[in-house]
């Protein structure tokens, strides 16, 4: 057992936010061999050095610790967590030691009852802000248009099935004679949308993503262009190859299914294979991929990712976070583009790299408690979501 200063050092430090790896997992060693343990002698210490001017009595702190015991069990359990999120069961009883220690800075010495604090969130989309602009400038919002036909353009029809899937329809007996450009934009903050293109492939778009493509094919190619996020399902057609076009990478297919992630704020454009055979190439060269491999396309290489996290690869178009040996620049980007807000670094970026897979379906705070859970120092103010 150790003696009671480590101890009073360990908790000291993890309030502070001050702890390495090493004592986070030492505090967490102690909690989980002396389930019964008092734990007031030493946080009583703890916390005079914070809040020298409180009142802290066993009496007066033991049922607001019960009690936000209780409730971060509760919040734990609310997570729906699908896998896994590596220590933050066994955080639970420190982060509740933070939290009362933040509960007796607020208080005082004044017995009254707190002041409400108003708390900023964001929920996670519940609807979908998609537009498509049509050849001729129009635009038609999606999440407002009602089923059936939407637009007219020559021998194409664009309608809203009731599924809510966008698709394109060649009217009986006419011809398509020229190309016709239109773009989906899904922005950020929206759901997922899908839409099947005249050939009867189909595309899923993340939020902060868009496509452009021909109201109907014509030719031997089958050309779009993708920015953001997007999977496809590619109709086969061996006399008409499918090309997407992502700032500079060239990914040609005859009919097979695949992810493209092309997000201006990823430092690399990744291309995963799930079935058939995809040709990617661009300035530095040109791979070949099989099923389950990944291309990637860096400033000045193009290489092979042999094994990629399948899961992690498809997680967005799932429904669920997969931050499986993720670093903070990629966890923080997918949650830019999710929820709509803005990441900054106060004091650099952290190294650590994160674990786990959650809903895509849980509200802002609750993705960064997790975060802070896992060690992350971070916080919401309005749409701006800092970095300690």
């Amino acid at each position: 057992m150790k003696s009671k200063q480590d101890i009073e050092k360990l908790l000291q430090q993890y309030l502070d936010d001050e702890s390495t790896p090493e004592e986070v997992k030492e505090l967490l060693a102690l909690n989980n061999s002396h389930p019964d343990m008092d734990w007031y002698p030493y946080l009583e210490e703890v916390f005079r050095n914070s809040a020298p001017d409180a009142e802290f009595t066993k009496e007066k702190w033991e049922p607001v610790l019960r009690s936000i015991l209780q409730k971060e069990e509760e919040r734990v359990v609310g997570f729906r967590m699908l896998r896994r999120w590596r220590l933050v069961a066994a955080a639970c009883f420190l982060l509740a030691l933070g939290t009362l220690l933040w509960w007796f800075n607020m208080r005082g010495p004044d017995t009254g009852p707190i002041a409400n604090v108003p708390i900023t969130d964001i929920p996670a989309p519940t609807g979908n802000r998609a537009t498509i602009t049509l050849a001729d400038g129009r635009r038609v919002d999606l999440d407002s248009a009602g089923n059936g036909q939407l637009a007219q353009q020559g021998a194409m029809k664009l309608v809203k099935l009731a599924s809510g899937q966008i698709a394109y329809q060649t009217s009986e007996g006419q011809i398509v004679k020229e190309l016709q450009y239109n773009t989906l934009s899904n922005p950020r903050g929206s759901k997922v949308i899908d839409i099947r293109l005249s050939d009867g492939s189909q595309v899923w778009l993340n939020a902060g993503s868009s496509i452009t493509y021909p109201v109907a094919f014509t030719g031997n190619e089958r050309k779009v262009e993708l920015h953001g996020e997007g999977y496809f399902e590619v109709a086969k057609d061996k006399a008409a190859k499918f090309i997407v076009s992502s700032d500079g990478v060239r990914t040609e297919v005859l009919g097979t299914h695949f992810n493209v992630n092309a997000y201006s704020n990823e430092q690399v454009i990744k291309v995963t294979l799930l079935e058939g055979a995809v040709r990617t190439g661009n300035k530095d060269g040109t791979v070949v991929i099989a099923p389950g491999q990944q291309a990637v396309a860096g400033k000045g290489s193009m290489k092979v990712n042999a094994s990629p996290n399948l899961d992690q690869v498809m997680a967005w178009k799932n429904g669920v976070f997969n931050f499986d040996q993720l670093g903070i620049d990629e966890v923080m980007g997918q949650i830019e583009n999710w929820y709509d807000v803005k990441v900054e670094y106060q004091s650099g970026k952290p190294t650590a790299r994160l674990f786990g897979e959650m809903g895509r379906d849980l509200s802002l705070q609750e993705v960064l408690q997790s975060l802070k859970d896992a060690g992350i120092r971070c916080r919401l103010e309005g749409k701006i979501v800092t970095i300690d």
